[in-house]
C-alpha cells in the first residue's frame, strides 16, 4: 500500500487525512462483459443472443408448469367437495316416541293424506285372507296383514266361540262372538236381557240378507252388529279408528261376510224339526229314520237275509235290500255328486236336497239335518292336517282321531264324529254333519257312508 500524504487546507490550519492518491483497479472478466446489451438492444456478441433465448424458454416452461399445477389443484379441490343431495321424501307416518305407561291411553295421531293413500292397498279384497268357521256356519275375508286369533272369553263366558281380527295398533280390530240360542229367544229379547239394549238403542241392519241390529257405543268407541241365524246369536264388534281407510275396510268386511246356507225349512220355521230322541228299533246300526230313508225293515236287523246287518251294508256301500254284492250306488236309493274341479265324488240319499255355493255343497234332510262339504285353498301350504286344525280352527288336535279317506289320504275326525278334515292337492276339505237343534243325529251311519264313498 502507498504511504498516506499530509496535505494542508489553505483556509484552515488543521490538517486532514485523505485517501491514498494511488490504488489498484479490478475490472469484470471479458467473458461476462460480452453479454451486456448495448443501448441499441443488440448483444456485443453471438453468445449473448443464445443465452438470452435460453432464459426466455426456461421462463415460459416455468409459467406453463406452474399454471398446470394450479389448474390441477383447483380441479382436485372442486372434486373433493361433495354435493349434498336432499333426502327423498317418505310417506312414513309420524310416530309417538313418548314413553308409555300401563295407565296411559295410546295417542292417536291424525293421519295425513299420504298415510291414507299408502293404506289403500288394504282395500284390495282379492288379496284378503279367507276364513271359514264351519262349526258356527259362517265364512269371511279379512286383510292379509291383519292377524286372526282366538280371543279371551272372560267378557263372554257363555259364548260358543270368540275370535279377534286385528290390524296394527290404531288400524282397526274386530271381535266375533257366537252364542247358542238354547232358549229359542228372539234377537231383541236376548239383546235386552244380556246387554240391556232396547229398541231405542238399536237400528235395523241386514247382515248377508239376514235381519239384525246395529248399535253404537260412544264410550267404547265401537259399533256392533247383532243377528240370529240357524239357532245361534252372532255379535260382531268393530273398534273405530281415526283413519278413514278403516271405515272402508269394515264396509268391505261386512259385504264379504257369508252365512253357510241352511235348510230352507230351518230358515222359515222350526215347527217341522223332529225333536224326538233317536231310535234304532232293531239295533242294526240304522236309526228308524235311516230305515225309512233306505227302505229297510226297522224290525229286522238283516233285511236281505245275507248275514250282514243293514247298518254294516250301508256303511260299506252295499244295498241292504238285495242279498249278495249289489252296490248301493247302482240302486235308486242314492245319487252321486261329482265335482271334477275339486276331484271328488260321493253318494248321498236320493231324497235329500242339494244346494251348491262357491266352495260349499250341502245335502239336506227335509227336517233340517244336513251334511256339508267345504273346500278352501291351502294358502298357507299346510302338510299336517292337525297343525291346520290347531292354527286355523283354534282347536285342540289331541282330541281328534286319525283315519283315512279314499283308501289312503290321511284325515282326522272330531270327538263327536261329526267333523272330518283332510288335505288333498292344493285344498283343505271339511265334511261336516250338522244336526241342527237336535241333541243327537238321526243319520250318523249315512254320514259315515258319505265319508267312505
Amino acid at each position: 500500500m502507498p504511504e498516506q500524504s499530509q496535505i494542508f487546507d489553505k483556509n484552515s490550519a488543521n490538517q486532514k487525512t485523505v485517501l491514498p492518491v494511488s490504488f489498484d483497479v479490478h475490472t469484470m472478466p471479458a467473458k461476462f462483459l460480452a453479454v451486456r446489451p448495448s443501448f441499441s438492444g443488440q448483444a456485443k456478441s453471438s453468445g449473448a443472443t443464445a443465452g438470452f433465448k435460453k432464459n426466455i424458454i426456461i421462463g415460459a416452461m416455468m409459467v406453463i408448469v406452474i399454471g398446470a399445477a394450479m389448474a390441477l389443484a383447483a380441479w382436485l379441490f372442486l372434486k373433493s367437495v361433495k354435493k349434498e343431495v336432499p333426502a327423498p321424501a317418505t310417506n312414513a307416518p309420524a310416530t309417538n316416541n313418548a314413553p308409555a305407561s300401563l295407565n296411559q291411553e295410546p295417542i292417536n295421531i291424525a293421519p295425513t293424506t299420504t298415510d291414507e293413500s299408502a293404506l289403500q292397498v288394504l282395500l284390495d279384497v282379492s288379496q284378503w285372507q279367507p276364513y271359514i268357521k264351519a262349526t258356527d256356519n259362517y265364512s269371511l275375508k279379512y286383510p292379509t296383514p291383519w292377524q286372526l286369533a282366538s280371543a279371551a272369553s272372560e267378557t263372554a263366558p257363555n259364548a260358543l266361540s270368540r275370535i279377534s281380527i286385528a290390524g296394527e295398533t290404531g288400524l282397526g280390530q274386530i271381535y266375533i262372538t257366537v252364542y247358542n240360542n238354547s232358549e229359542r229367544a228372539t234377537l231383541l229379547s236376548w239383546l235386552t236381557q244380556n246387554f240391556g239394549l232396547s229398541e231405542v238403542d238399536l237400528e235395523s241392519y241386514k247382515l248377508n240378507n239376514n235381519d239384525g241390529y246395529r248399535s253404537d257405543d260412544i264410550a267404547a268407541n265401537s259399533f256392533t252388529i247383532a243377528t240370529l241365524y240357524g239357532g245361534k246369536f252372532y255379535i260382531l264388534e268393530f273398534i273405530k279408528s281415526k283413519r278413514v281407510v278403516v271405515d272402508d275396510i269394515y264396509e268391505q268386511f261386512l259385504i264379504n261376510w257369508q252365512f253357510i246356507p241352511l235348510a230352507e225349512t230351518e230358515e222359515e220355521t222350526e215347527e217341522n224339526i223332529n225333536y224326538e230322541p233317536v231310535i234304532d228299533s232293531d239295533q242294526d246300526g240304522l236309526t228308524d229314520a235311516e230305515e225309512a230313508l233306505f227302505g229297510t225293515d226297522k224290525s229286522n236287523p238283516d233285511t236281505d237275509g245275507d248275514t250282514y246287518s243293514d247298518g254294516v251294508e250301508v256303511i260299506n256301500l252295499y244295498n241292504p235290500k238285495i242279498a249278495g254284492s249289489a252296490r248301493l250306488y247302482e240302486s235308486d236309493l242314492v245319487k252321486t255328486q261329482v265335482n271334477n274341479f275339486h276331484h271328488y265324488n260321493l253318494v248321498y240319499p236320493a231324497s235329500w236336497q242339494v244346494k251348491e255355493t262357491q266352495g260349499s255343497v250341502i245335502f239336506q234332510d227335509a227336517q233340517g239335518e244336513f251334511f256339508q262339504v267345504l273346500i278352501e285353498p291351502n294358502s298357507q301350504g299346510y302338510v299336517d292336517i292337525k297343525k291346520w286344525y290347531k292354527d286355523y280352527l283354534k282347536l285342540d288336535p289331541t282330541t281328534v282321531t286319525d283315519t283315512v279317506v279314499a283308501g289312503a289320504t290321511p284325515a282326522i275326525v272330531s270327538a263327536d264324529q261329526m267333523h272330518l278334515y283332510f288335505i288333498f292337492g292344493d285344498n283343505i276339505y271339511s265334511l261336516i254333519y250338522n244336526i241342527n237343534l237336535r241333541q243327537n243325529g238321526n243319520f250318523m251311519t249315512t254320514f259315515k257312508m258319505i265319508v267312505k264313498s
